[in-house]
C-alpha cells in the first residue's frame, strides 16, 4: 500500500510504502486491536482511507507502540514509516491500496 502525505495546500510533502509483509506482521499479532487509527488500515485494498489532524499523531502513536510486539525485521520499515508521517507540516495521510 502506498502512503502519500499532503501538506494543508494539498502538496504531497511524504511517500513510503506499507509492505504487505508489515502489514500481514502487524495483523497477526495479538495487540493491534487496540490501535484504533491502526485498525483502520486492516483492509489493505481499502482505497482512499485518509487521515487528518489529530487523528495523524494517534496513528503514530499506536505504530509506536505496536513495534514492541513485532519482530526485529519490520522495526525499520515502521521507523521509515514514523519519520515520514510525524513530519509537522503533514496535514493529510492518504492510504492507497495496490
Amino acid at each position: 500500500m502506498d502512503v502519500l502525505c499532503y501538506s494543508k495546500d494539498n502538496k504531497i510533502v511524504g511517500v513510503t510504502k506499507f509492505s504487505v509483509k508489515l502489514h500481514s506482521a502487524i495483523f497477526t499479532s495479538s495487540y493491534w486491536g487496540t490501535c484504533k487509527m491502526l485498525k483502520k488500515t486492516k483492509d489493505f485494498y481499502k482505497t482512499s482511507l485518509s487521515i487528518f489532524g489529530n487523528d495523524i499523531e494517534e496513528f503514530i502513536l499506536d505504530l509506536k507502540n505496536i513495534k514492541t510486539f513485532l519482530e526485529e525485521e519490520y522495526i525499520v520499515e515502521i521507523d521509515i514509516l514514523i519519520d515520514i508521517v510525524s513530519k509537522n507540516d503533514i496535514f493529510n495521510i492518504k492510504f492507497i491500496g495496490d
